[in-house]
């Protein structure tokens, strides 16, 4: 009861809010006029005002009747304001309990759906995992073929990468012999400013021939050379010097024989180098290189055996360079074989 009562109150005290400002206004015309009376009329005007005013009993039956249209209005505003407060709450918990029925039935449906899709899910798992295991199943078979294949062809393979790798391994040592070999006349122009080339084959030759009635081997070699002068300053040949040398197991040089050397030009004519100043590049000569050895000595030349012809010049070392002779070829065929320089 109390609560409808302050609820009432403040209803109409809401809804009046914009009458005081009126019935301020007519209070405040009416003091105005109260004080004009006091001011300015006479006793007798005053008693009349009041008698006029005041004492009409039809005014106090119209201001009466005033308030009480008003009490009547604002209550039947109020109980219109709280029948639609009323439907209105009423429509909300409707729609609330409706929302919450929706919100139930599409729980209960999300659950429904999600049971179904991890039904679907396992089973495609399941599928999958079948699938997976005859995967596997022909792949052990897949490598039992290929193990038993590779098997099979491993010899042959194995062959193949090892030739190809022989290769290889040949080659790469070709080229290193290659590079030290360039790094070796690096290095000897380096040391050596006046040098001789050997022309290789088919210039350069060597021939091997038995003697039976002497039981001796003579060898000779026949070398298309140049001179080369890497100097500013003319050199001078001192002499020519021309050994066969044997390699021995332990690694060191053993001399043989000492060959005779006789330089020719181009026409075959000889001539001679030594105590000529040199300087640049010289024309083709040939050096002619002999020796006798016993035949005890012969029969053992092999690729061990090489020929050494050394250059002695002024304000330089010895000049050595090595040749090689394929020995036994020359043993067997009895003519001329190519003489190259040794790697």
């Amino acid at each position: 009861m109390a609560n409808s009562l302050i609820q009432r109150l403040t209803f109409w005290k809401s809804t009046l809010q914009g009458w005081w400002l009126i019935v301020t206004t007519i209070l405040a015309v009416w003091g105005v006029l109260g004080s004009f009376r006091d001011d300015f009329l006479t006793p007798e005007q005053q008693a009349k005002w009041v008698m006029r005013l005041l004492f009409p009993r039809w005014y106090w039956l119209v201001i009466g009747f005033l308030v009480i249209t008003v009490i009547a209005i604002l209550e039947g505003a109020y109980r219109t304001h709280a029948r639609k407060v009323k439907e209105l709450n009423a429509s909300h918990d409707t729609n609330v309990e409706g929302i919450k029925e929706t919100h139930k039935s599409a729980i209960e449906q999300l659950e429904k759906q999600h049971e179904s899709d991890l039904t679907e899910l396992n089973e495609g798992h399941r599928k999958m995992h079948l699938a997976l295991m005859k995967i596997h199943e022909k792949e052990v078979e897949w490598r039992k073929e290929i193990f038993k294949s590779t098997v099979d062809s491993n010899a042959k393979s194995m062959k193949d990468i090892h030739n190809r790798y022989r290769a290889q391994a040949e080659e790469q040592s070709r080229k290193i012999r290659v590079q030290s070999s360039r790094i070796l006349k690096l290095t000897k122009q380096t040391e050596h400013k006046l040098i001789f080339e050997v022309h290789p084959k088919p210039q350069s030759q060597a021939y091997v021939q038995y003697h039976p009635s002497f039981n001796k081997y003579l060898i000779t070699a026949n070398l298309e050379i140049h001179l080369e002068n890497h100097d500013t300053t003319p050199r001078t040949i001192k002499r020519w010097e021309a050994w066969l040398i044997r390699k021995t197991k332990r690694g060191t040089e053993k001399k043989i024989r000492e060959a005779s050397i006789l330089v020719l030009d181009k026409s075959g004519k000889e001539t001679t180098l030594e105590r000529v100043d040199i300087l640049g590049i010289t024309p083709d000569h040939w050096l002619h290189c002999a020796l006798e050895l016993p035949a005890r000595y012969g029969k053992r030349l092999n690729q061990n055996c090489f020929l050494r012809v050394t250059l002695e010049a002024t304000r330089q070392k010895p000049y050595p360079l090595d040749l090689d002779v394929d020995w036994q070829k020359a043993y067997t065929s009895g003519t001329n074989v190519y003489v190259t320089p040794r790697k």
